[in-house]
């Protein structure tokens, strides 16, 4: 099982020490923590790209100053995620018009926070209010749930030139004139493009062709490489007996 880097960001020393033990006990590794997001951007070209970043805020005041918006701009192809306690409606909308891919409450137990994050990974987005109130939303096939996916999915689609469908496809990845095939997996995907996980990012190749298990096959080439993920444009949409 490949382990997810992480940016550990706000809260004390000894708030982000019992975090990193909860995340090191899963598939997680803490490679960055910082106390705040001044810091953490100040410090953006020194480190280890994280897969997640995990945002603890404690006041009403960190929604409104235009960090969190920050980190999402310095992170734009991270899972970011916000741990807080006892959010207004104004903030988890704020949350979800930044395009967070969840907000977990800080008394969440230590299990339930490590599936919620896995359940992030995987792309679903994901905001628990509190222990008896929950909102999930899961953004399949370009619709996700409730007034703040619809907010969400508006957010993603001003980024991009098409608007991203999210997904999770098995799918290979074709070159060297058909003598070489890299399993992968998609994670969204639009009309022009689409993010996948390759599973060798390094040896990963430039042009490839995408053989969607079950779907379609592309011509692609890769426009963007961030932390386990790359970035492809698709050239033309071919047939394919696989």
């Amino acid at each position: 099982m490949s382990v997810a880097p992480v940016c550990l960001i706000g809260g004390n020393e000894a708030a982000r020490g019992k975090l990193r033990e909860i995340l090191e006990t899963g598939s997680f590794n803490v490679v960055s923590e910082y106390g705040n997001v001044h810091a953490c951007v100040a410090a953006v070209d020194e480190m280890t790209e994280p897969e997640l970043v995990v945002s603890m805020v404690h006041t009403a005041d960190e929604f409104k100053n235009g960090r969190l918006g920050q980190l999402r701009r310095t992170f734009p192809e991270a899972n970011l995620v916000i741990i807080g306690d006892n959010p207004t409606q104004e903030q988890l909308r704020a949350c979800v018009e930044l395009d967070a891919n969840g907000f977990l409450p800080s008394s969440i137990d230590p299990r339930a926070l490590l599936q919620s994050l896995q359940v992030i990974l995987l792309g679903e987005k994901l905001y628990i209010a509190g222990k008896k109130r929950a909102i999930k939303m899961v953004a399949t096939g370009g619709v996700a749930t409730g007034q703040a996916g619809q907010a969400s999915a508006a957010a993603s689609s001003e980024r991009r030139g098409a608007a991203r469908r999210r997904t999770l496809q098995q799918a290979e990845i074709v070159y060297n004139n058909n003598q070489c095939v890299m399993n992968g997996a998609i994670f969204d995907i639009s009309d022009q493009g689409a993010k996948i996980r390759p599973a060798d990012i390094v040896n990963a190749p430039s042009r490839f062709e995408l053989r969607v298990k079950y779907g379609p096959s592309f011509k692609c080439e890769v426009v963007r490489k961030s932390g386990f993920y790359i970035g492809v444009r698709f050239l033309a949409e071919i047939n394919s007996a696989a």
